[in-house]
């Protein structure tokens, strides 16, 4: 009788991977839950310090507009790529009060490398000086950590959710 009642559920391997150890229902919702929190944890810090390196190079490039002679299309062109970075961070809805702001879709991401690659290359090409073509780089260096910072947010939730499904249910065992 107890070979038939006998179940096989969740297995966890210890950190030194000798013997992995049989988790219950409670034991793996509390197991997710941690990894959920730590994930959020994770997430939240990612977006922020993504928030605060497009934020830094936006200052940047407005003072750079304001001080040196740029030309007015390779900043506008930063500029409108900068803009579409911070709709690519922040939520897609923003509540104020009772009222719900619905901010416009991001432009996907190969149309922002190609609009962020335009002023390096052309600073390129008309032969100004490398700091300059450098300076231009910084724009598309910000669209693929951003990239990266949603790419890896994406797989940590995904993550999470794979082990959700994996999660051994017996009611009434």
């Amino acid at each position: 009788m107890q070979a038939l009642r006998r179940r096989i559920p969740f297995a966890v391997e210890d950190e030194s991977g000798d013997d992995p150890r049989v988790l219950d229902e409670q034991e793996q919702d509390e197991l997710i839950h941690q990894l959920r929190t730590r994930a959020h944890r994770t997430n939240t810090h990612y977006i922020f310090a993504a928030y605060l390196l497009l934020s830094l190079s936006t200052i940047a490039h407005l003072i750079n507009a304001f001080t040196r002679s740029a030309p007015a299309l390779l900043t506008f062109l930063s500029f409108v790529a900068h803009l579409n970075l911070f709709l690519y961070i922040f939520p897609s809805r923003i509540r104020s009060g009772r009222n719900e702001i619905h901010l416009p879709s991001p432009l996907p991401f190969g149309f922002t490398y190609s609009l962020s690659a335009v002023a390096p290359t052309l600073s390129l090409f008309i032969g100004h000086s490398w700091k300059t073509v450098v300076w231009w780089c910084i724009t598309p260096a910000m669209v693929y950590t951003i990239q990266a910072v949603k790419m890896s947010v994406y797989e940590i939730n995904e993550s999470i959710s794979t082990l959700e499904r994996l999660k051994y249910r017996s009611p009434g065992a």
